[in-house]
């Protein structure tokens, strides 16, 4: 297997300020930080696009980041974006430039269908951490029929990652209501992370520790796995307490269990 296993623990852009390019009424940028992908933002114009977002109007830099994502996206197939990270808001020489990201060709879909207004996210992994303060992501579409862009939920933070690669096994869940009136799956996955070391352990507690049952978290399976697009990204909660067991052929290592359910709204 390729790359292991990327968890996106603390959301950054939920501190920043936020503005767009344009914003239609009753959906502002601002929107974006409220962790509910059915009450985002929407564009004025399908065109093209721009979200900023200022991570230290509330705590200064340094910022971690290593990963950016815009959730519950409309966007076609025919759609690309890119993101620049910088140390000034004009972005005239950005320090990061992802260049053209095709928006489903390197990213990845979720379990819901893409007729619901949640069921496309799109996710850019930094080869490398970012220390900067200002982010800045594009967006263009040629196609899309509702004149205008939308997004739910503005991610933009640092990932844990383990140094080996994991055993992933998913299970459905129950059957749920989104705000749109929509009855769509909700999916309770069991993801297994093996051959974990006691630092490592010690910092997927941490995060267990800081989110409970109610902080939000993102989830991509494997990033940069030729097979990514069979696996799905997860924006989730714990459903369960993390599960951690001796590994029993190797000794010092352990395996951590982690019983999540999707967020549909």
């Amino acid at each position: 297997m390729s790359a292991a296993i990327a968890i996106a623990y603390r959301n950054l852009a939920t501190i920043g300020s936020l503005t767009a390019s344009s914003s239609a009424t009753g959906w502002p940028s601002s929107n974006l930080k409220l962790a509910d992908l059915m009450r985002g933002w929407r564009s004025t114009v399908a065109t093209a696009s721009t979200i900023d977002c200022d991570l230290g109007a509330v705590i200064g830099p340094p910022h971690q980041i290593d990963l950016v994502a815009l959730l519950g996206v409309n966007l076609t197939d025919a759609a690309d974006w890119r993101v620049y990270i910088d140390d000034s808001a004009g972005f005239g020489s950005p320090e990061y430039d992802s260049l053209s990201l095709d928006a489903f060709d390197l990213t990845y879909p979720s379990l819901l269908p893409d007729s619901h207004a949640a069921g496309r996210h799109l996710i850019h992994l930094t080869p490398t951490t970012i220390n900067e303060q200002y982010v800045r992501l594009v967006l263009t579409d040629p196609d899309i029929p509702q004149g205008h862009h939308q997004g739910g939920v503005l991610w933009i933070g640092p990932v844990w990652r383990p140094a080996q690669t994991f055993g992933y096994d998913w299970r459905p869940g129950d059957l749920s209501v989104g705000t749109n009136g929509m009855e769509v799956l909700v999916a309770a996955h069991r993801l297994t992370i093996p051959s974990l070391t006691a630092a490592e352990i010690h910092q997927l507690r941490s995060i267990y520790r800081a989110l409970g049952r109610t902080g939000r978290m993102l989830i991509v399976p494997r990033p940069a796995s030729p097979e990514a697009w069979q696996h799905e990204v997860l924006y989730c909660t714990f459903v369960d307490d993390l599960q951690v067991q001796p590994m029993m052929t190797r000794d010092e290592l352990w395996a951590a269990t982690l019983h999540v359910q999707e967020v549909i709204d």
